[in-house]
């Protein structure tokens, strides 16, 4: 039987009674009660209805704990022997219950580790939320798989009023011995099972997993602190944006940061001069017309100008190679090769709009100078 004490006692404080929240919950999943099981009565018994609470509906949550307890997540897991038909113990196999209701979920070996979510999502979350560097937003059960997610703790304007962007820190766990638990950022809110497969492709392709085995909660412990660095660095990234976004960009520092950016030396000849023209006019144009360009406050600022950069390296700057242009596209983001490009532009639209040099580069590291 897994008893580790809850992760850390500094996320886990007694959640206070939370009965106006729960009245709000949808019905969530409930497994129907079953007597100890057999070997095929401890099959994996999943409901196909779930339920979720989330802040837009019920208000903000003072805490994770009060979050899973309104959402029905406040509960133990563990794991029981399975018996065959005669009552004899079956070796090498356990089943995974609820520890409150005796309800069994499925059957795993016995290096499983039954880890409930208030463990689960305490260990992957609790570091981020204790740092304030997220809000708990939104719990609950899609088809019997625990999920919870917290919104990046930003203000309600992320740029610029209209040009928002809401990271979510997904967290997705189950105790079915099924499926791996998973942590990381995804746009994608859960509401249906749609959804919640979309997040956990998400969050799995550019975060973390973990198999619950051999000591799960120290790995999830580990994930948890790296998700609180890196929504750390989300929020200096949201910083630097800000600032480029309330200064004002003129035509003239425009052209001396393209010389900059693209390495271009106007004074070596014609052919410099008329390249660099043309990346101005090209610069000048997105500014205008480009992707959010009609947002009040973007044209003429540095935030401006660093969107246009980026939307002319990823959607429209020449590509050469012996791919089709779109195969080629996408070989760039593969190599890194649009990343490291956008990060120097990102030093350099920074430094123009009077940041200092290290000011810039600690943007990209996630720490402000």
């Amino acid at each position: 039987m897994y008893t580790d004490p809850i992760v850390d006692s500094r996320f886990m404080r007694p959640a206070p009674a939370v009965a106006e929240l729960r009245s709000a919950l949808s019905p969530a999943y409930r497994a129907p009660a079953t007597p100890a099981p057999t070997f095929t009565g401890a099959a994996a018994n999943i409901g196909s209805t779930g339920g979720y609470v989330d802040r837009d509906r019920t208000g903000s949550f003072a805490s994770l704990p009060q979050l899973l307890d309104a959402a029905g997540l406040s509960f133990a897991v563990d794991t029981s022997p399975v018996y065959d038909d005669r009552g004899r113990t079956v070796e090498g196999v356990r089943a995974v219950r609820r520890t409150d209701t005796g309800d069994h979920f499925g059957t795993a070996s016995e290096s499983y580790r039954a880890i409930g979510p208030v463990d689960a999502f305490s260990a992957l979350l609790g570091p981020a939320v204790a740092a304030g560097v997220v809000t708990a937003d939104r719990a609950g059960l899609i088809n019997g798989k625990a999920f919870v997610q917290c919104r990046l703790a930003l203000e309600s304007a992320f740029i610029l009023d209209g040009d928002e962007v809401k990271p979510m820190l997904t967290g997705l766990h189950t105790w079915d011995a099924k499926s791996a638990t998973i942590a990381g950022f995804s746009p994608t809110r859960v509401v249906c099972k749609n959804t919640y497969a979309m997040a956990g492709r998400e969050a799995s392709a550019v975060g973390f997993r973990v198999s619950k085995r051999g000591d799960a909660i120290g790995a999830m412990r580990q994930i948890g602190e790296d998700l609180n660095r890196i929504a750390d660095q989300w929020r200096t990234l949201a910083e630097s944006w800000r600032f480029m976004a309330r200064r004002p960009f003129s035509q003239r520092e425009l052209r001396d940061l393209l010389a900059r950016v693209y390495e271009i030396n106007a004074a070596a000849g014609k052919g410099d001069r008329e390249r660099l023209d043309k990346l101005q006019a090209t610069i000048e144009r997105l500014q205008e017309r480009g992707r959010g360009a009609n947002i009040p406050g973007v044209r003429g600022s540095a935030w401006g100008v660093f969107c246009a950069l980026t939307e002319h390296n990823e959607h429209h700057a020449p590509v050469r190679g012996a791919l089709p242009e779109g195969d080629r596209r996408w070989e760039r983001v593969l190599t890194g090769e649009v990343g490291a490009f956008n990060a120097r532009a990102q030093v350099e639209v920074l430094r123009a709009a009077g940041a200092t040099e290290s000011q810039a580069r600690a943007t990209l590291r996630g720490a402000l100078a």
